[in-house]
């Protein structure tokens, strides 16, 4: 018995070591609440609730419903694979263990050598880590990357790109809010989201989204000529009675190089100017943006609630440098499919900085506008079911590393959207917590913009003003003439010298009557060597491209009664008349020259026209636009706004572009966003970068004549049109030399002559698209080019005299991807070769597929095709 007994409480008390090893056991292995939650959330769950309950319900179907979801997942998507050497590989690691100590990632973080392999494919490339929070590096894989490809690679039409797990922007949420924007017809810029899978140096990472980054990739891929992307910095804050304000610094991205570059660096001036002006109340929102574009993008912002999109550090602004406004661009929006995130008041009352521009009236119209054509396609039904179809194309997509990803339900979109149009009283708005708003701003430049080389008390100063937290070196000091040649300081200052952080003013003395630029070679943080650009007396926005206000109309034509003003605008009188100035119309006005109207135009003198061109000359009585001297002119340009122009039997010579301060358009005869129909325009012997060059326009061109262009003969970008029984005559008279170039653009040419063209006859580019039929060219370089993603289908083609090839088909830009020629019936005497096809492209020849061959394109642009573009 006690045996038994004694047995009895062994076994008893083993059962408890057992029950308390299993426990401790299961302790051990079972994950901490948060290491669950960010489980479900990298694995695509997201609450579309805030009810506890509704929550849990939610979480159960999303689990049960997973399996399947895996099984039947859309996996044909890009697989990348990125590669990196272990002691770099370490020194992410170590980043991310300083961001997980210190809750947020650092500013300064490593970057690191990479490879990334891609169809077969392999590039060299930089990467570290992406993103502030901890959020992009809180699980233990599929951390945020920055990835840059090195040269002129490119995968996915992407060259720099981030790889993020989907959770970090909400998953599928972005590209709901673009579908939005392009339902709507909203033409806003807004970067690719591609879902991929990602492998990291063997181990695989699943569902990654490829983000497309700040760059002029974006730019090209939203057709808009390269230019500069705006962000704010934030240079100093203070809080007095609970009101937070922020003095920003406006930057550009790839700031090193927009200042190496002259034509980029114009457009820096400019851009952080008007943005600072703003920021500072010194110009109303709608001379520094693009009213209608930034009326759209609000007024998404405000249906979807997505405030995240408003906060100062994810604005993100293009610099147009054809209008010389800025426009928003699509950034972090983190949508929400909470009912309660989605029904607010509109959310863009809340940020007083977006309030500002708001209080601009033709911003808020714009805004109107936007929002009311947002409501309607709500409630039409047309939005809920564009989105829904790709919600359910993309989810598939995804459903394989994202098996818990579940659609949004529109109904609170709808209901948001019938609300804002009663005026929405009934909702709350945005809560405070949620974010902390700055109250007031203003801003400062940087400091090569706050300096200044200008006249003071009868003397040439150098006027340095540094404005920043760190201190600036000046390494040398380069001055020059109006010619460019040097000049030698017989008092130049002591080399170098040191500007330190927040001088108010340093003056140098410039003592010589000949001094007209200044070249400064600086460092500021022990960073690259930098040149910076000085001119006397320059203002980075002494000229921007607006229209003359209506009360200043009557001063402005006082001196020129040959024009008279009605009510739709400006009409000459027929006669000869001398034009001494550069004449500004009013916003919509419509310019009308008669048969026998012969104007000529002093050196600064052209016209900028906002509205419409017509001419209406006659084959005996034609327009005539000239020079009054041997000096040439500043030439015509007009901003449309899509409406109609026509020019008939019109005679222009002797034009050079507009060189109106910092914005400095290509062409002689240049249209932005014009519908033209013209017949018989001759333009001759300009001296401008373009004869004629349209952006953004639709056009039909018969008997078109250019001859003698200084450089290149028609270009156009983002256009499409008809070109018919026209003439290209000597073309290239100093550099460049295409006749006809295009890029983005869609355009038919028939019945036309090429000759003496020191380039290209019809160049295509960047994703453009040519029929030509009936072509003649006579003593060209090359013929007939596609390049860069472009389509060309040429037939009847009859050349004589061709230097290099008549037909090319190449990449200048892989980014683009290749491009096709098919040519058929083609004669060409006196020809050096027929053709070239650069691998990866594609060229056939009455229906033969030509023979790739090795190409060197740096070569051929370094040699036959240097444009050596005027400046």
């Amino acid at each position: 018995m006690l045996l038994s007994e004694n047995r009895s409480r062994f076994a008893k008390r083993d059962r408890w070591y057992t029950i308390g090893g299993l426990l401790l056991i299961l302790l051990l292995i079972t994950p901490s609440p948060k290491t669950v939650k960010n489980w479900l959330v990298q694995h695509g769950f997201v609450a579309h609730s805030t009810d506890r309950n509704t929550k849990n319900k939610q979480l159960l179907n999303a689990l049960i419903d997973a399996p399947l979801k895996y099984l039947n997942a859309d996996t044909n998507i890009p697989n990348l694979q990125l590669d990196i050497k272990y002691q770099d590989w370490m020194r992410l690691v170590a980043d991310r263990k300083q961001a997980l100590k210190e809750g947020q990632i650092p500013d300064q973080r490593s970057e690191v050598k990479a490879s990334v392999s891609y169809l077969q494919n392999k590039y060299s490339a930089k990467v570290r880590l992406q993103g502030d929070l901890l959020d992009h590096v809180a699980a233990p894989l599929r951390w945020s990357l920055r990835v840059e490809l090195k040269g002129k690679s490119s995968l996915l039409k992407v060259k720099r790109f981030a790889l993020l797990s989907p959770n970090v922007r909400g998953n599928h949420a972005p590209l709901l809010f673009t579908k939005t924007l392009d339902v709507a017809g909203f033409d806003i810029i807004s970067p690719q989201h591609i879902p991929v899978n990602l492998t990291v140096n063997g181990t695989p990472w699943g569902l990654m989204l490829l983000e497309e980054v700040f760059a002029k990739e974006l730019l090209a891929n939203n057709n808009r000529t390269e230019g500069l992307i705006l962000k704010l910095e934030q240079a100093t804050q203070n809080e007095d009675n609970s009101q937070l304000h922020k003095i920003f610094r406006p930057k550009v991205f790839q700031q090193r190089n927009a200042i190496s570059d002259p034509s980029l660096n114009r457009q820096r001036k400019i851009a952080l100017t008007l943005l600072s002006d703003f920021l500072n109340q010194r110009r109303k929102a709608s001379d520094v943006f693009d009213s209608r574009k930034l009326g759209q993008y609000i007024a998404t912002v405000d249906l979807w609630s997505a405030w995240h999109a408003f906060s100062w550090n994810n604005l993100r602004f293009y610099y147009n440098p054809h209008t010389a406004k800025l426009e928003p661009i699509q950034s972090d929006e983190a949508l929400s499919p909470v009912p309660d995130k989605i029904l607010l008041q509109p959310v863009s009352a809340q940020f007083p900085l977006i309030q500002a521009m708001l209080n601009d009236d033709k911003v808020k119209d714009q805004y109107d506008k936007a929002l009311n054509h947002l409501i309607t396609l709500v409630n039409n039904k047309k939005l809920p079911e564009q989105l829904d179809i790709l919600q359910q194309q993309v989810i598939k997509k995804m459903q394989h590393g994202s098996p818990l990803l579940q659609g949004y339900n529109f109904d609170s979109l709808t209901a948001h959207a019938q609300c804002l149009a009663d005026g929405c009283q009934s909702l709350p708005t945005m809560p405070t917590e949620w974010h902390r708003h700055v109250d007031t701003f203003s801003a400062e430049l940087p400091w090569d913009l706050a300096s200044k080389f200008r006249y003071s008390n009868n003397e040439k100063q150098l006027q340095l003003r540094n404005n920043n937290q760190a201190p600036v070196s000046i390494i040398d000091i380069v001055v020059s003439d109006k010619w460019g040649s040097e000049i030698s300081l017989v008092d130049a200052p002591e080399l170098p010298f040191i500007l330190t952080r927040n001088q108010a003013d340093g003056s140098l003395i410039i003592d010589n009557d000949e001094a007209y630029s200044i070249k400064l070679l600086s460092r500021q943080n022990n960073k690259k060597l930098q040149t910076y650009r000085f001119e006397l007396g320059e203002s980075a926005t002494r000229f921007l491209p607006r229209p003359l206000p209506m009360q200043q109309e009557s001063d402005v034509l006082a001196k020129y009664d040959f024009i008279q003003v009605q009510q739709d605008g400006w009409y000459f009188k027929p006669g000869n008349w001398q034009i001494n100035d550069y004449l500004i119309t009013p916003e919509d006005t419509r310019v009308y020259m008669p048969e026998n109207t012969h104007l000529r135009f002093s050196k600064n003198a052209g016209m900028l026209i906002f509205g419409q061109l017509d001419i209406e000359g006659s084959t005996q009585y034609p327009v005539t636009l000239t020079a009054s001297s041997k000096k040439n002119w500043q030439g015509i340009a007009v901003f449309g706004s899509g409406s109609k122009s026509t020019i008939q039997h019109l005679d222009m010579a002797a034009s050079a572009s507009p060189k109106q301060g910092n914005w400095q358009p290509r062409g002689a005869l240049y249209m932005y966003d014009v519908d033209l129909n013209a017949s018989d325009m001759t333009l001759r012997n300009n001296r401008s970068e373009d004869a004629l060059n349209m952006v953004n326009s639709k056009f039909n061109l018969t008997k078109l004549l250019i001859e003698n262009a200084y450089s290149d003969g028609f270009d156009c970008d983002f256009c499409k049109g008809t070109i018919s029984d026209s003439q290209f005559n000597t073309v290239g008279v100093r550099s460049g030399g295409d006749a006809i170039d295009i890029s983005g653009s869609n355009i038919i040419v028939r019945n036309s002559k090429f000759s003496q063209i020191r380039d290209k006859a019809i160049s295509a580019g960047e994703h453009s698209s040519v029929d030509a039929s009936n072509i003649q060219v006579n003593n060209a370089a090359f013929g007939i080019v596609a390049k860069d993603g472009s389509q060309v289908i040429a037939a009847d083609i009859h050349a004589v005299d061709i230097k290099h090839y008549l037909f090319m088909s190449y990449m200048k830009k892989p980014f683009f991807g290749g491009a096709s020629l098919q040519a058929s019936s083609f004669n060409c005497d006196h020809c050096s070769n027929i053709s070239m096809l650069q691998k990866n492209n594609y060229l056939s020849l009455d229906g033969q597929q030509q023979t790739a061959k090795k190409l060197n394109v740096k070569k051929l642009y370094t040699g036959s095709m240097r444009s050596d573009k005027p400046k």
